[in-house]
């Protein structure tokens, strides 16, 4: 092998994560190379997505605004969507006043997730006999408005609560 054809290969190799160094004749196993290839890729997209959602604060947010729905279900004579999105936004907004980060994302992902599943759960004749494109659509916007603005207004209230009172002068 020639200089140059050892420059190129290590070139291929550092350039790129497949392996181009195998001969014609050898035998690799292709299950640990797709393996490899699939893990590279997916890590990939994990550290690009690792920064834009955080899935912990997807799950407290969902689960503060499973509590709100309950919790707000419990008011008597109320429509169950508008009790949904209620309590949605009484997740969030306890959620927002509670993190310490910005997760418009995450609330509205928890909005999003809660909103079309209390829909069709409160609705499931009607979603099992095929209206659901209609509550689906109804519980995905209003959860992601309520989520939205839930957290909005919560981290408005901790910024506040916390910001240091300056006296008039």
């Amino acid at each position: 092998m020639s200089e140059r054809e050892k420059e190129l290969e290590r070139d291929l190799q550092t350039d790129t994560e497949f392996d181009f160094s195998t001969e014609f004749g050898s035998v690799q196993n292709e299950t640990e190379t797709t393996t490899q290839a699939t893990e590279a890729e997916s890590g990939r997209v994990r550290s690009r997505l690792g920064s834009v959602v955080n899935t912990k604060a997807i799950v407290a947010a969902a689960l503060l605004s499973l509590l709100g729905v309950f919790l707000v279900g419990l008011v008597p004579l109320v429509p169950a969507v508008v009790t949904s999105i209620l309590g949605i936004f009484v997740g969030v907004f306890l959620y927002g006043t509670v993190a310490r980060d910005s997760r418009y994302v995450e609330s509205g992902l928890a909005g999003v997730l809660v909103g079309a599943g209390s829909a069709l759960w409160s609705y499931f004749p009607l979603s099992v006999l095929g209206a659901s494109t209609t509550l689906l659509g109804i519980g995905v916007v209003g959860g992601l408005v309520a989520g939205i603005a839930g957290h909005y207004f919560g981290r408005d209230l901790r910024d506040g609560m916390t910001r240091d009172i300056e006296p008039k002068q």
